[in-house]
């Protein structure tokens, strides 16, 4: 079954993470792949205590993708492409549960093509969380659960920075 956490709001990220928590606590193996995050995410050091739970992203600190340059963009396309293979190796079966953090953004960025992940998600023999902002009807259509988060209120908007171990 596909799941789709999206919107504006606050707390796709930590869904699929509770969701992946629940899963390997039931013996179930997880992996998590960060599309376009690197490692130093505060959740990121907790998860990898778990056992169960596999993590693959990007080893090296990058910026939002609107500030990279051109040689930075052609780096971190190398490595969207190496974690999106990863996701289909795992999509054949090697775990419970696939967790594509941020994948969303990765295809409205054209970093993935959306026709690749939707044949990944079409093949896939587990379970595939997907996160991510604006979603196409199509990745719409091809999910089986749906939730969308919406921002009603953020300190952000009061000029509040983003917290470690609160937003990231």
């Amino acid at each position: 079954m596909v799941h789709l956490y999206t919107g504006n709001g606050k707390g796709k990220t930590t869904a699929a993470l509770g969701l992946g928590l629940r899963f390997a606590g039931s013996g179930g193996r997880v992996l998590l792949i960060q599309f376009l995050k690197s490692s130093d995410s505060s959740e990121i050091a907790a998860v990898r205590l778990v056992a169960g739970i596999e993590v693959y992203n990007s080893e090296s600190p990058h910026g939002f993708y609107y500030t990279l340059s051109e040689t930075q963009k052609a780096s971190l396309q190398g490595e969207i492409e190496a974690e999106f293979s990863k996701a289909q190796e795992a999509a054949s079966g090697s775990c419970g549960l696939l967790i594509l953090d941020e994948v969303l953004d990765a295809v409205n960025l054209g970093l993935i093509y959306e026709a690749k992940l939707l044949e990944l998600l079409k093949s896939a023999r587990c379970e595939v969380v997907l996160t991510g902002r604006n979603p196409s009807a199509r990745i719409i259509e091809a999910a089986d659960y749906f939730t969308e988060f919406v921002c009603k209120k953020h300190p952000y908007d009061k000029g509040v920075l983003a917290r470690r171990g609160i937003e990231y």
